[in-house]
């Protein structure tokens, strides 16, 4: 992508940078996985539009490092929809933390949508939307009836010969072919940009996240999960999941639903980082038993 003058009169005030100062900025200013550097290039290599980065200064110091399609923050939703992407790669409606210092304030010269609710600080042209994303309550915020029935379906589950397994466990075929199969037995449909999951994944393999639940030698429940980290938090991303009908009076999306929060959790406390789990728009009356609501933003 060659710089024009349009994108120079658009990006003023803010310097060209490269990959590594974007990573560099990642770990030390935040980002989740949306933003992640590594997401980035994969989404790069699919939808085959190269990104640029470009630098804000203060002071003499870097205060923010953003990933840029023309007018658009790179990766987002609403790029790929502008820039006739669209379904080529599907991370739901995916929390965005663009790696930008909470000590500065800034106008953001670019268009995004579903910023986090974090960027209400820093970001001075954002603007607050009628939406909000959904993210994980922590064990803390549910009550012991509530942990009691989630065990209890865990129990019963595992009585009748469920067993709980890491995703590590499934080769990436394997993990494809049983997301896909899961989600079609669920709602009817394969899930948005299976045709290039594969593909994905061989650049996001290790960003993979959870367990899946597997009963008479097959998988019955999975959930696709992306985990990022940087030096402040962790961000995970709930893009979608499957289970099958058989087996609904074992509750397995319930049951799943709990051992990943639990283990993500249990990950945030062991590295003493704050865990943002989301499970993208608040669209559905399910995630309000998991999740408290927070505020997106556009730009």
């Amino acid at each position: 992508m060659i710089s024009s003058f349009l994108q120079k009169r658009r990006m003023k005030g803010w310097d060209t940078a490269t990959c590594a100062d974007y990573a560099q900025a990642y770990q030390q200013f935040g980002g989740s996985v949306l933003s992640h550097p590594d997401v980035l290039q994969a989404i790069e290599a699919i939808v085959d539009l190269p990104i640029q980065y470009y630098a804000f200064e203060q002071a003499g110091k870097v205060q923010a490092v953003v990933p840029v399609w023309k007018k658009y923050i790179a990766g987002s939703k609403l790029a790929l929809k502008k820039l006739s992407k669209k379904g080529l790669v599907d991370f739901g409606n995916a929390e965005l933390i663009l790696p930008i210092s909470a000590k500065t304030q800034l106008e953001l010269p670019l268009k995004a949508d579903n910023l986090s609710q974090l960027h209400a600080v820093n970001i001075s042209n954002s603007i607050p939307t009628n939406t909000a994303i959904c993210l994980s309550k922590p064990p803390s915020d549910f009550s012991k009836k509530f942990r009691y029935n989630r065990k209890r379906e865990l129990r019963l589950l595992e009585e009748q010969g469920g067993e709980v397994k890491s995703i590590d466990k499934l080769s990436n075929d394997e993990l494809v072919d049983t997301y896909i199969r899961l989600f079609e037995l669920r709602w009817g449909f394969k899930p948005k940009a299976y045709q290039r999951l594969a593909e994905l994944l061989l650049h996001l393999r290790p960003l993979l996240f959870g367990s899946y639940l597997e009963l008479e030698g097959r998988a019955i429940a999975f959930q696709l999960i992306y985990k990022a980290e940087c030096d402040s938090h962790i961000s995970m991303e709930y893009v979608n999941g499957g289970v099958d009908p058989a087996f609904s009076a074992l509750s397995p999306g319930s049951v799943l639903t709990y051992i990943n929060t639990q283990q993500a959790w249990a990950l945030s406390g062991s590295t003493a980082k704050n865990l943002r789990y989301s499970f993208g728009k608040a669209d559905n009356e399910y995630k309000d038993r998991w999740c408290s609501q927070s505020a997106i933003y556009s730009v």
